[in-house]
């Protein structure tokens, strides 16, 4: 599985189709952390051909949301990579472009409008 979504990036570069997914996941058990890395390519063809990859997307998530998505409770039932992606919907890290009754910034999710491929 990956996911597949429009981004620009910080140069103005425009992919219609990127395409991302996980290729490190880092578990510390003991201090209760992980480390996230998803790669971001042009599209699905451009992994498949070894391309260059235009973005990588990472999080680093401690304490509480280690228990929701990485700690052995969580993982009962599931595997890293698909708590990778659960992560990466659930967690709101980009400003959506709205602002609250308090005029702070809605936050979404970076791969918020992705499809799975």
């Amino acid at each position: 599985m990956a996911k597949q979504m429009s981004y620009t990036d910080d140069k103005g570069n425009f992919y219609p189709q990127a395409y991302f997914r996980p290729v490190q996941i880092n578990m510390g058990i003991a201090d209760k952390s992980a480390y996230v890395v998803f790669y971001g390519y042009k599209d699905a063809a451009a992994r498949q051909a070894g391309k260059a990859l235009c973005v990588q997307k990472i999080y680093s998530i401690s304490n509480e949301k280690y228990a929701d998505y990485f700690s052995p409770i969580a993982l009962d039932t599931l595997n890293p990579i698909k708590q990778s992606y659960k992560l990466c919907i659930e967690i709101k890290d980009v400003e959506s472009g709205q602002l609250d009754v308090n005029g702070k910034p809605i936050m979404k999710s970076f791969f918020e409008g992705s499809i799975d491929v």
